[in-house]
């Protein structure tokens, strides 16, 4: 439980009692553990989490292999060249282009011009280093080298390269994400789960039937419920009450207040095996703090993700204020200081505005034991 500035015990309005982040996230965790992986093709795996590391099956290359357009060469045979000194190597250089095998004696490709080809003997005109364009057998990937990290998220460059080293097939954990709203449809939210991995289903819905809200809850075939309307937190409170657990009737977090999980049973109300659920109010800024503070993490637990946050640290260009006993969320964005120094510059604290959200870069979480942190200092933002 939290305590207010005061001392006394936060509530929601309701009367029950807020509960703090940690604890809110710490309450969730045990039903957020990594899903089983499901195999896909290469082509299929972008954006989603990796569940094992991928290494390389084979050297690659598999033989050594020119760079650039020109003559495949011994190096030890062009030392000293110059076009006022050639050389007449023992072993006649090769026309080759990219990406071609080099013949076993070269160890160097050098250019088109740096080789009088069409003399015989040809004319080495300048020196090349061993290596010199080209590449190694296993220069890019030795056999067996890490290529994705068990927990990492697959880029574009990742596919390319995967297809590159003959890997065809890799495991992924990617979680479902069921969205449950009444009003105005939260498509946003399929967006933000397709940049962790996951999926996202959405399902408009009457809100204010608590029966009927269990069974859609409880019936979700998904790894994570969240519910998104008008009056969504004493319904939803009602419903994990009465089917399952209440973990957080409310969070301590500013804007949070409305904001909270439990868990149900999977596949009827009754079921032992359950599925977590947070629930947040149709507006935009409390959704999205639910996303950041909540639902992300748990995402994030289900993918077995292990990529570090993506954000910066730098200075603030002025104070940030917080009251203990609730934490902020914070809305920053880059700005240029004297000299064009790079600053944090907050944009709204707590009471998040639709312009902040709009202007905003980063955001980062004021503890609920602090009282902010001084113009100047450097702290760390995650990026939006």
């Amino acid at each position: 439980m939290n305590e207010a500035e005061d001392g006394s015990e936060a509530t929601l309005e309701t009367g029950g009692p807020l509960v703090s982040l940690r604890d809110a996230l710490a309450s969730l965790a045990p039903y957020c553990r990594e899903i089983a992986p499901v195999g896909l093709a290469v082509e299929e795996a972008l954006g989603r989490i990796a569940a094992a590391e991928v290494r390389a099956p084979a050297a690659v290359p598999a033989h050594a292999t020119a760079l650039m357009d020109g003559w495949a060469v011994a190096s030890q045979e062009t030392l000293g060249a110059s076009p006022y000194a050639p050389c007449f190597p023992g072993l006649a250089p090769v026309r080759v282009r990219l990406g071609d095998r080099l013949p076993d004696f070269a160890d160097a490709v050098l250019a088109l011009h740096a080789v009088a080809g069409e003399e015989i003997p040809a004319q080495i005109l300048s020196p090349a280093a061993p290596g010199e364009g080209a590449r190694a057998k296993g220069g890019d990937f030795a056999m067996g080298e890490l290529i994705v990290a068990a927990g990492g998220r697959l880029k574009p460059t990742d596919l390319g390269l995967l297809r590159t080293a003959g890997v065809e097939r890799m495991s992924l954990r990617i979680p479902t994400l069921r969205l449950l709203f009444s009003g105005r449809e939260e498509t946003s939210f399929a967006a933000l789960a397709d940049r962790e991995g996951a999926i996202c289903r959405i399902e408009a819905m009457d809100l204010s039937d608590a029966d009927h809200l269990a069974l859609a809850i409880a019936r979700a075939d998904a790894d994570l419920v969240v519910v998104i309307g008008a009056d969504s937190g004493e319904r939803v409170a009602e419903v994990l009450s009465q089917y399952g657990a209440l973990l957080a009737p409310g969070v301590a977090v500013r804007p949070g207040a409305l904001i909270g999980c439990g868990v149900i049973g999977r596949g009827a109300p009754t079921d032992e095996a359950v599925l977590p659920v947070i629930f947040a109010p149709e507006r935009f800024d409390c959704a999205l703090a639910a996303w950041l503070l909540l639902t992300r993490p748990c995402l994030r637990l289900l993918s077995g993700m292990k990529e570090a946050e993506a954000g910066e640290s730098l200075p603030l260009a002025r104070k940030i204020v917080s009251s203990p006993g609730l934490s902020d969320l914070v809305l920053l964005r880059r700005t240029l200081g004297v000299g064009g120094s790079r600053l944090w510059e907050p944009l709204a604290t707590g009471d998040l505005p639709f312009s902040a959200i709009a202007r905003a870069d980063a955001w980062l979480l004021v503890e609920l034991e602090s009282e902010g942190y001084a113009a100047g200092q450097s702290v760390f933002a995650q990026f939006l």
